[in-house]
């Protein structure tokens, strides 16, 4: 029993230091100055602040240590969402954790580093819809509805074979983005014979990005109602 309650209260502080964690993005203050000023920018994504997220480890929070992460568990992360959507952070942290264990080892690490942001495109896509095909290593066709996908350095992209990692500045790749209400934007990829990476198909991965999700707008709608 003393066992147990020792248990119970690590992972209570745990959790504590991981909402605590969130405080240097998300003031305790509730001031969303740095959110506003972002809205209708372009790329949309704020490096610096990228930086800093990248250097928490909450990309990799979720990542086994054998890969480069913290190899914590959901009760974490949906602590840390719930504690950013309350100041509404506007970074793909959501996105890039998803994509995270989908990558070579290179990528991983720079995007772990903060160095290369990968963000993925038409992941969630449901099953049925028209996805872009891939022959001898050339890409064509399309994929809408990226989050923020203009910021990206290299693209993920659910295609007929699985997966392949597209690069900015690949030959025929065209990007047009459109605003959201909310200051971000949406980004459409249109690839015409565009040189990609073949990767294997994604393992379920979508579940755990859906909780995140939900613990964001957990806070986010906390935060509101406290206003």
């Amino acid at each position: 029993m003393t066992d147990t309650a020792e248990l119970a209260r690590e992972r209570e502080e745990r959790l504590r230091m991981i909402r605590d964690s969130a405080a240097s993005l998300v003031p305790p203050d509730g001031d969303l100055g740095r959110v506003r000023r972002l809205r209708f920018s372009e790329p949309g994504v704020d490096r610096a602040a990228w930086a800093e997220v990248c250097a928490m480890g909450w990309p990799g929070l979720r990542l086994g240590e054998e890969l480069g992460g913290s190899g914590l568990g959901m009760a974490e992360y949906a602590a840390l969402l719930e504690e950013l959507g309350r100041g509404l952070l506007p970074e793909p942290l959501i996105e890039a954790s998803l994509v995270a264990p989908l990558l070579p080892d290179a990528e991983r690490e720079a995007l772990l580093a903060g160095e290369k942001l990968v963000l993925p495109a038409g992941i969630a896509y449901d099953e049925g819809a028209m996805l872009p095909q891939l022959r001898d290593g050339k890409l064509h066709g399309e994929v809408g509805h990226v989050a923020l996908g203009a910021a990206a350095d290299a693209w993920l992209v659910a295609c007929d074979g699985g997966l392949a990692l597209v690069e900015r500045g690949a030959e025929g790749l065209r990007l047009s983005q459109e605003p959201t209400q909310d200051g971000g934007h949406l980004a459409r990829l249109r690839f015409d014979a565009t040189p990609a990476r073949a990767l294997a198909a994604p393992p379920a991965a979508l579940d755990e990005a859906a909780l995140a999700c939900a613990a964001y707008l957990v806070g986010l709608m906390d935060a509101a109602f406290e206003r």
